[in-house]
């Protein structure tokens, strides 16, 4: 028996990976993502413990697969991880339905698996293209965390000892949460749905939903250690206008599937259930089964739930109520269909069952089979190639094209860097490269692709060090151009009273054109953020202290991780002498230079503005922090 059960798990296997390689080779060939590419280059550069600027989206993908070194098996590896992750979700989720439609009890893995295949036709059937790329080769936080979302419940509510089953669903949990911190929703309604089908608290069910908000807590926490956008960028909620959004959603969602078969498969089932219950099949209640009634409900409850939560969020209207947002109502519709036709399946004869599984699969595969088309044929190779070729290996302009290029570079065996959006999780190693490369030639010469001049010196000034555009070479027409960038020499940064409404600051008031101290602690004043030489400096903060108490002036990078200069305020006997006059030696070039006002509840004073002016000669040093 235990033989025959592995042969099955082995079958499983087998399938599972010989669809999500199918899928791959069909789908990804054609698609041009840069964050797909991302990836793989995340794999093969520094893999930190998000997607580059991100505080979530833990990459679980780029660390497994970062022991490949080789770019084109990497590439493989890292469009292949997602296909497995969404088709072992399926797999999951219909050995589920199988278990729960017969009863509650174990069942053999054939029934499951021809539930897998069905429900997989079904996928293609009602998917389009963009769709499936989207779920099974980009997006791989929606699928992997309800993988480990579903296996972590199965593990917190099964009869297995506790010192096993806790730690091990929190684990999962961890890193679930890790890969899509929304994840928290479904663990709440997956435990609320269990406390209802069972009709009493289970304690079990009740540790799962705590432990998910625990964790979701968590990873709040470590969110804050990192830069990206903060928990007010997807926190904000809008209901005003929700008819319209909710229109403007179900357009974008009807966009991505084939309507009319996704109805049909609807009516299928529904005449199908009919048909079961009309022959005489006893009802799951009778069977002391789940009320798989109620669990339908929750579905049906969940996936709406979320289209109306998630249709006023901030965050999906500045990205356009795109379809991914609403994942999990898809997979909900999905996942009520396979308890459907888990059901259906019962009164059918096993040589039936079987024959019918195997009709269906050879249909799948016909539809994804496609002779294997090699990397060098892959949408984001030819269109950067489209663009002509040049002597350099930083690239930099449109994000997807840059990182395209990027790999190209790699897997061509050059040590390609981008300097395009996202390229600071990589810079440290992009700015010793970039370096190195002015240390010899004098200048960094760095591709533009399909963007402005002044976007990819804006780039190379955000991502690398402070330079200035030498020269502009056109290599196509097409959008290609190639920079000469030079360091840029000292120069003055100056805020007066109009740059200085524009700054931000978290406490004081403005009034006439100035900052004035309202006798709350913290920071008056902080950026601009802006690129700054190195040399030597001196700052002046104009203004007046009428009283000081321990307040300071100081000029940091790294969004304060790094501090370069300290200046304490001091009161002045003479009216209008200024807030803080110092020296500062800046030893090298800064990204995001800041020059941040601390005050304490008892200082009195009132800015005007600011500059840093280069000076010739060395200054004394300067106080730390």
């Amino acid at each position: 028996m235990d033989r025959i059960r592995w042969q099955g798990i082995w079958l499983d296997v087998a399938l599972v990976l010989g669809l999500a390689a199918l899928t791959v080779n069909r789908f990804a060939p054609d698609g041009h993502a840069g964050d797909v590419i991302l990836y793989s280059v995340m794999s093969l550069q520094n893999v930190t413990l998000f997607f580059w600027e991100q505080n979530r989206l833990l990459n679980v993908g780029p660390l497994l697969t970062s022991v490949i070194r080789d770019p084109a098996a990497n590439l493989y590896a890292n469009l292949l991880f997602p296909a497995l992750a969404f088709f072992a979700m399926i797999r999951f989720w219909t050995g589920q339905a199988v278990r729960l439609a017969s009863g509650g009890d174990r069942v053999g893995l054939p029934g499951a698996r021809e539930l897998f295949v069905l429900v997989v036709a079904v996928v293609f059937l009602v998917f389009r293209p963009a769709a499936v790329f989207d779920f099974a080769i980009w997006h791989v936080e929606y699928t992997l965390s309800l993988l480990l979302l579903g296996l972590a419940y199965v593990v917190f509510v099964s009869a297995g000892p506790r010192w096993f089953a806790w730690p091990t669903g929190v684990a999962l949990l961890v890193v679930a949460t890790g890969v899509n911190y929304s994840i928290v929703l479904p663990a709440l309604a997956l435990g609320g749905t269990h406390v209802w089908v069972a009709g009493r608290l289970d304690r079990r069910a009740l540790g799962f939903s705590g432990a998910a908000v625990v964790v979701f807590a968590a990873w709040g926490m470590v969110a804050r250690l990192y830069p990206g956008p903060g928990a007010e960028a997807y926190a904000g909620f809008d209901f005003s206008s929700l008819p319209a959004a909710i229109a403007w959603v179900s357009g974008n969602i009807l966009q991505v599937l084939y309507t009319v078969n996704a109805i049909a498969v609807l009516v299928l089932v529904a005449v199908l259930w009919w048909w079961s219950s009309r022959r005489g099949v006893r009802r799951i209640a009778d069977r002391d089964a789940v009320p798989m009634g109620r669990l339908g409900a929750a579905l049906l409850g969940f996936g709406l739930g979320w289209l109306v939560v998630f249709s006023g969020s901030t965050w999906v209207v500045l990205n356009e109520y795109h379809f991914r947002y609403f994942a999990m109502v898809l997979f909900a519709a999905v996942m009520l269909i396979s308890l459907g036709l888990a059901r259906v399946r019962l009164p059918l004869g096993r040589g039936f069952r079987t024959a019918l599984t195997g009709i269906v699969l050879v249909g799948v595969v016909g539809y994804l089979a496609r002779p294997f088309v090699p990397l060098e044929d892959y949408a984001f190779v030819q269109r950067v190639d489209a663009l002509g070729q040049a002597d350099t290996s930083f690239y930099a302009g449109d994000f997807n094209l840059a990182w395209a290029a990027v790999m190209r570079g790699l897997l061509r065996g050059e040590d390609s860097l981008g300097v395009a959006e996202r390229a600071s999780g990589n810079g440290e190693a992009l700015r010793r490269a970039a370096q190195a490369r002015i240390d010899a030639d004098g200048v960094l010469r760095m591709s533009c692709l399909k963007a402005g001049v002044a976007e990819c010196v804006r780039q190379a000034n955000t991502y690398i060090a402070p330079l200035e555009l030498r020269e502009a070479r056109v290599v196509s027409d097409r959008g290609h151009q190639v920079l000469a960038l030079a360091p840029m020499p000292p120069r003055a940064l100056r805020i007066d009273a109009e740059a200085l409404a524009r700054l931000p600051g978290l406490v004081g008031r403005r009034e006439d054109g100035a900052v004035v101290s309202d006798g709350r602690r913290g920071f008056l004043l902080y950026g601009p953020y802006e690129a700054l030489p190195a040399g030597d400096y001196r700052l002046r903060v104009f203004g007046e202290v009428d009283a000081a108490a321990g307040g300071h002036v100081e000029l940091v990078s790294g969004t304060g991780r790094e501090r370069h200069a300290v200046f304490p305020l001091a009161g002045h006997p003479d009216a209008g002498a200024g807030v803080v006059e110092g020296m500062v030696s800046v030893t090298s070039p800064i990204r995001d230079v800041e020059i941040r006002i601390f005050v304490t509840g008892d200082d009195r004073l009132r800015v005007t503005g600011y500059e840093l002016v280069p000076i010739s000669g060395p200054v004394d040093p300067q106080p730390g922090p």
